[in-house]
């Protein structure tokens, strides 16, 4: 079956959602980790904006899926690009949604598989824990790391990680999406 999503609207604050509550799946992690490619991948469809130039998302972008759920896109974090307050800015409003939004299923955490854990990934995943929220991290991009690396990495990421719910996927090559997508459907349908 195809999914129906649309984009909705942009948010950067709780006034600014959209006027219907509905369950919501957010997907965050560092700019150019590859969120709008993983979204469209899952979703068949190109409704989300890719972008070359990192930073580009600085709104939370709402999807809506089948009349159902939302899928909310957040902004990328630790782009240099940005002023100070710009980044204080919307770091506030992406609290805001992970910490407030009542009918948050769950948060897909983005990781690059290609890099080691960053500084700031280890600080998002401490907050996710901290916050004691709902999560799940997905690496992208493993098309682009040799096949007789990628057991190493995959090692290297569940010590550094352990505990947590691990999905290796490629948006370019549709590996790893089938998997993770029965891990959202499971999200949205238990709770």
């Amino acid at each position: 079956m195809k999914n129906e999503i649309e984009f909705i609207r942009s948010a950067v604050s709780s006034k600014d959602y959209p006027k219907w509550s509905r369950p919501a799946l957010a997907f965050i992690g560092r700019s150019n980790v590859g969120k709008s490619s993983l979204i469209n991948a899952i979703y068949k469809t190109r409704v989300a904006k890719i972008s070359a130039k990192p930073g580009k998302t600085q709104t939370l972008n709402f999807y809506l899926v089948n009349q159902h759920y939302y899928v909310v896109d957040l902004p990328g974090y630790g782009y240099a690009g940005l002023s100070k307050d710009k980044k204080i800015l919307i770091g506030t409003f992406v609290d805001e949604f992970l910490t407030k939004y009542q009918d948050l299923k769950l948060i897909v955490l983005l990781l690059d598989f290609r890099h080691p854990l960053q500084k700031i990934d280890q600080q998002m995943l401490d907050y996710l824990r901290t916050a004691k929220l709902d999560f799940v991290v997905v690496f992208t991009k493993i098309d682009k790391i040799p096949k007789t690396k990628f057991r190493k990495q995959l090692k290297y990421f569940q010590n550094a990680i352990p505990g947590n719910r691990l999905f290796p996927v490629s948006s370019v090559k549709n590996l790893g999406i089938f998997e993770l997508i029965k891990e959202l459907e499971s999200s949205l349908n238990d709770k």
